[in-house]
């Protein structure tokens, strides 16, 4: 059975739970894109589900036959089902809308695995988004700000950053309900010149505000070779590497950082919590389609990581926190509830902490004090009325400022080839380079749905419920 069905199957079955409201999708008329995400003048073109909610039986039924028609549509196979091996006979030909964007190749897979026994199975990417969606919307966020924001977050878990997706969920809505966050807020420029920009978020999350400033620094830098936009006023952002990937994809370098809401890390040989997360990414094309991406938190892990664990009742490995004392931990609460702290990246001052801790300096320099957002060392960070004043950094390079056309690409693509060539300690485990986990994260994740801790999924219902959100998820 291919997911449209199934999901057609699941809405009906909700029906009567939802007295009376059916819930369905149809596949949007007359695609006009390939799926992809791109930033081109400040606009966002992605891959979507469109919802109505509050149908009628009739209406879900007649929906659902919509969705037969589509399912059982032929389409071309794409680079992707070439890459993806194919572990039964049961095939998804998805409709247009529903690829991924930003997979190796921009293609699509069309294999799905037989889940039909399996009643909490993996969702497809659409219905993950597709829910994201849904909670966003029932909290009050506009369509046009829900569907980037949704975009961005299943990115995220659809290329295995868990920690940056649905995850966010449970600590958004503490942020709504504790009026932190506008969840209808509407950012602006505030200062601007032809390789600059300075963007007030207007009090909301990060992730629509961002994607509007990396898509200005693009534009910019396609007519000047480079430019920089900061954002303030704002809050979480999501994965940084969405945003380089974007520079990425328009040919550019592409390079983002982002200071912190919560102190978690202590300085080198401090015991005083003065320091978040603190991520930055770098982004770069390569002439073989397959970008250089790093995106890393300058701690050892990134803290939804160890929230992770936390969700799901399972022990912090060794190296990641410390309790208020500095000593090892393996508490994923600790950092969050005991007074404990985060490893910066190095774990200790024998281990070179300082780097970390040096490269967390560095991020909120380029965030906070270059956007004027209140510095994380203030104690009035995120206390003041206008919300938790965030700040984050976009940078985009043009390579032809230096070389000729297609010559930096050529380069990239021949020093990452070198890499992945090296000589690995298990055959098991090649050599890999920035981004490669996160492709074959995403390749997997198209075939297999998108996994959810069942320790998270229960939260996410129940946010869900509270907002009178519709469930997809079962």
């Amino acid at each position: 059975m291919c997911y449209g069905l199934e999901f057609g199957r699941r809405m009906l079955d909700q029906w009567a739970y939802l007295n009376g409201v059916g819930i369905a999708f149809s596949r949007p008329g007359n695609p006009t894109d390939d799926g992809h995400i791109e930033a081109f003048n400040g606009r966002l073109r992605a891959e979507c589900l469109h919802a109505s909610w509050f149908l009628s039986l009739a209406d879900a039924r007649a929906r659902t036959k919509v969705w037969r028609r589509h399912c059982n549509e032929e389409r071309p196979h794409s680079a992707l089902a070439n890459l993806t091996p194919r572990p039964s006979s049961i095939r998804l030909n998805q409709p247009e809308k529903l690829r991924s964007p930003w997979i190796r190749g921009g293609g699509r897979s069309n294999v799905v695995p037989d889940n039909s026994k399996e009643l909490n199975m993996p969702a497809p990417y659409a219905i993950h988004r597709a829910q994201i969606k849904a909670i966003l919307l029932a909290w009050g966020m506009p369509e046009e700000n829900a569907e980037t924001t949704s975009v961005i977050l299943s990115w995220a878990d659809l290329h295995g950053v868990d920690s940056h997706g649905m995850s966010m969920i449970p600590g958004y809505d503490k942020l709504r309900r504790a009026g932190r966050i506008k969840m209808d807020a509407h950012h602006r420029i505030v200062r601007e010149t032809p390789l600059s920009a300075v963007v007030d978020a207007g009090g909301g999350l990060g992730h629509v505000p961002s994607y509007f400033a990396m898509g200005l620094v693009i534009e910019k830098a396609k007519k000047s070779g480079m430019a920089i936009a900061v954002v303030n006023n704002s809050a979480h952002f999501a994965a940084a590497g969405f945003y380089t990937l974007m520079a990425a994809k328009a040919g550019l370098i592409g390079m983002a950082c982002t200071s912190a809401s919560n102190r978690q890390v202590a300085p080198t040989f401090g015991k005083q919590a003065k320091f978040g997360t603190d991520p930055f990414s770098f982004g770069a094309p390569s002439a073989d389609g397959v970008p250089f991406l790093l995106d890393m938190a300058t701690t050892t892990v990134a803290a939804g990581r160890i929230r992770n664990k936390a969700n799901e009742g399972l022990p912090a490995p060794d190296g990641w926190v410390l309790d208020s004392e500095g000593r090892p931990s393996n508490d994923p609460l600790v950092a969050s509830e005991k007074g404990g702290f985060l490893t910066s990246l190095g774990g200790s001052p024998e281990n070179s902490s300082y780097k970390g801790y040096g490269l967390s300096g560095m991020v909120n320099i380029l965030t906070s004090c270059l956007s004027g957002s209140t510095l994380i060392t203030d104690p009035m960070h995120t206390k003041k009325p206008q919300g938790l004043d965030i700040g984050h950094f976009f940078m985009a390079i043009d390579p032809t400022l230096f070389r000729d056309p297609g010559e930096f690409e050529a380069d990239v693509a021949t020093f990452c080839g070198e890499l992945r060539a090296a000589t690995p300690t298990d055959p098991a485990q090649p050599v890999m380079v920035a981004g490669d986990p996160q492709w074959k994260n995403a390749e997997r994740r198209m075939v297999e749905g998108i996994p959810v801790g069942p320790g998270l999924l229960n939260q996410v219902r129940q946010i869900a419920q509270a907002a009178a959100a519709p469930w997809l998820l079962d």
